[in-house]
């Protein structure tokens, strides 16, 4: 194998990252001798260029497209408490790869990120109790409503009941109580529509005290 000693082509440089980034990857102590021959070049200089000048630009590149993972945030989170926000010694022990700066940065988006979902959080607990309470308040009105209107239709019926009852005597006839229940029947078998058609009912309605409605309320 010829080896070369001439200065590093950008195909060499290409190269040689790329091993290193493959190593690094599987987890792997470098080979300097498997590389070499790889290059054509000699252990000592695949090794020399690496720390003396790729090592550096790898580490900055890493750094500028470096995302940060769920567990390095979590680990950020957690180093930093022990060792009492020390940006410094967090980054040196623990991201060794990314600058000072970077670790600063990323801390306070996570605390950013963290007031922010804290106050989401609160303000969908409110929402959710809110709209908790809606078919709640709902079915209460409903049934006010219900309640309401059975009333209002059972005045209706009885001073409909009264009122040809009376219109009868001024006829001079009587009806018994037996003739009343049958016509009450009669009348419970109706559908609400005919009785307004019979019968205005909002003429009857304006008649209901506010005693009356209190009643309802109460039932």
């Amino acid at each position: 194998m010829k080896i070369t000693r001439q200065s590093w082509t950008d195909s060499e440089i290409e190269k040689l990252s790329n091993f290193v980034t493959l190593y690094k990857t599987m987890k792997k102590e470098m080979n300097w001798e498997d590389i070499g021959k790889q290059l054509s070049r000699t252990a000592s200089q695949c090794k020399s260029y690496y720390q003396n000048v790729l090592k550096e630009k790898l580490n900055y590149n890493n750094r500028k497209n470096h995302t940060w993972t769920r567990n390095e945030i979590m680990s950020l989170w957690i180093v930093l408490q022990n060792y009492n926000n020390d940006f410094k010694l967090v980054q040196q022990t623990h991201f060794p790869n990314l600058s000072l700066k970077q670790v600063q940065s990323q801390w306070v988006q996570v605390k950013r990120k963290y007031a922010q979902h804290a106050d989401n959080f609160r303000r969908v607990q409110q929402d959710n109790a809110f709209v908790k309470l809606i078919p709640q308040k709902m079915f209460i009105a409903e049934c006010f409503i219900i309640k309401v209107s059975i009333r209002r239709m059972e005045l209706v019926e009885k001073k409909i009941i009264q009122m040809s009852t009376e219109q009868l005597q001024d006829n001079g006839y009587i009806p018994d109580i037996m003739e009343i229940k049958g016509f009450n029947s009669l009348w419970g078998t109706m559908d609400p529509l005919d009785l307004v058609q019979i019968y205005n009912i909002e003429q009857i309605s304006r008649g209901i005290t506010e005693d009356q409605v209190e009643n309802v309320k109460s039932i």
